[in-house]
């Protein structure tokens, strides 16, 4: 394999006895601008979840806002209690926060604020509207009326996400005229399908090609994917076990034949 030093450029070749690919695709963090321009002036620290070189610093007895209820907010919130954070919240757009619906978190240093975003900064004082209920995936206000704020925080998160490699400005990938989906394990059943104008790039796929990770045709190429997009954190930890133990020898790794059946 050719592999390149990213500072330099140089390259060499190496020879691996097996190859893992981990590099996932989503890797560009993403801060709504609406949000941004609440934090212009703000004193503070106001950092992407991605940003954690610093934590201690920035969570060791700080008040700490985290934006958005998903598995960064959950990582990040239980990071802050071990680093002896002063207090947590931990406001979000929906109802139900996905990884920040429990109520137990470790030493009561942790409030919860649903259907709320941050509509201005002053100085260290964080003042919130309501949300719109059926605006879900933006971080819009049902109006400008301040319905709660929070004071003297020292530090901000966005954990907001991330956009994917392949296009840094959208989720959605257009379509040209004309196109077709090549034949497929579904195509029998489901003979030609006329596909929408747009894809969903986290929509579920299935890849033919790929069994549990493995390239069938050279299975020495390995993938982490995430086969389940409801849970993926639990995903990606047990296909690296299983990764792991189909290069350690401890999982037999089926026939192509067998691996092509169990896809179909």
């Amino acid at each position: 394999m050719t592999v390149q030093e990213c500072a330099t450029g140089k390259t060499e070749k190496l020879q691996f006895d097996r190859v893992v690919w981990a590099c996932g695709d989503n890797g560009i963090p993403k801060v709504p601008g609406s949000l941004k321009s609440v934090f212009t002036d703000f004193p503070g620290r106001a950092i992407h979840s991605s940003d954690t070189a610093n934590l201690e610093s920035d969570f060791g007895g700080k008040r700490v806002l985290l934006i958005g209820s998903g598995y960064s907010a959950e990582d990040l919130a239980l990071q802050a209690c071990k680093l002896n954070v002063e207090k947590v919240y931990i406001c979000h757009r929906s109802e139900r926060g996905e990884g920040t619906a429990t109520k137990y978190w470790p030493g009561n240093k942790v409030q919860v604020m649903p259907l709320r975003v941050p509509i201005r900064a002053e100085g260290k004082t964080i003042h919130f509207a309501a949300t719109k209920p059926d605006f879900e995936y933006e971080f819009v206000a049902a109006n400008k009326d301040v319905v709660e704020s929070i004071h003297d925080i020292d530090t901000v998160v966005f954990c907001t996400g991330y956009r994917t490699n392949k296009d840094p400005e959208y989720d959605l990938l257009e379509l040209p005229d004309g196109w077709k989906m090549p034949a497929n394990t579904f195509t029998e059943r489901l003979g030609d399908v006329e596909p929408a104008k747009h894809l969903w790039y986290y929509a579920d796929m299935t890849q033919p090609e790929i069994y549990q990770g493995l390239l069938i045709d050279n299975p020495k190429m390995m993938y982490l994917l995430t086969f389940d997009s409801f849970l993926p954190l639990l995903s990606c930890d047990v296909t690296a076990w299983m990764l792991m133990r189909y290069c350690t020898g401890a999982l037999s790794i089926p026939s192509r034949e067998e691996m092509r059946r169990l896809i179909k």
